[in-house]
């Protein structure tokens, strides 16, 4: 999943056996990789070798493999300096939010709450239509749809009772959704999220998106 996530090439059994991650003859891999194929967790595109995770395949993958980590400094740096702005308003904090993880991520990105008052900001669509998916035009009209109801959807994650936590949520169909989410006691709810193709880094992405938001929460407790 990882090496096909960052090439977005088939991953051919050959590829994995010289790796030498795994202790396994070439022969086993081949014969793990049909048995995970006839299972539904990788499928052939095409006549090549390689094989691709399906869905199935990425929420095994989410359920059981997913590691956060710490962002790097300068993600950290330029998150902190988009989330500390103490005299620029909700928008414009929001909006430099977005345009920084959109930035990083590579992908349709934002951050919004909902309450008394509701702010939203995104940013990246030039990003994310960078990504080879997005070739077919079928796939990119579909997602230009989705975006167009984004605000609701995202409304509807953030505000439900489970979703109070710093813990990234993963939702995968023809697309990919990351999302972190927080709701005060007042009942404001906040949620940073990314959007993209099924082929996405959700390891990167919600490590990022968890951190923003613990930093915006903290530098901003008196919203």
């Amino acid at each position: 999943v990882r090496d096909y996530i960052q090439t977005a090439i088939p991953v051919s059994s050959g590829k994995i056996s010289a790796a030498r991650a795994i202790d396994a003859s070439p022969a086993t891999i081949r014969n793990t990789m049909l048995e995970l194929d006839e299972e539904g967790y990788i499928t052939q595109p095409h006549t090549s070798a390689g094989r691709i995770p399906t869905e199935k395949g990425y929420q095994y993958f989410i359920e059981h493999c997913t590691e956060w980590h710490d962002p790097s400094r300068e993600a950290k740096r330029e998150v902190q300096k988009a989330v500390s702005q103490k005299a620029a308003s909700i928008d414009e904090i929001f909006e430099d939010i977005s345009r920084t993880l959109a930035r990083r991520l590579k992908l349709f990105s934002g951050i919004g709450m909902w309450g008394e008052s509701q702010h939203m900001s995104t940013s990246g669509l030039v990003e994310v239509f960078q990504e080879p998916e997005f070739m077919e035009h079928t796939t990119a009209l579909e997602f230009a749809r989705r975006i167009e109801s984004i605000h609701e959807e995202m409304k509807k994650l953030a505000v439900h009772p489970q979703s109070s936590s710093h813990i990234p949520t993963i939702a995968i169909d023809t697309f990919g959704i990351v999302s972190v989410s927080y709701n005060d006691r007042g009942g404001t709810s906040y949620m940073a999220f990314t959007m993209g193709p099924r082929r996405m880094d959700y390891e990167e992405a919600g490590s990022l998106l968890k951190y923003t938001m613990e930093d915006f929460i903290n530098n901003h407790k008196d919203i």
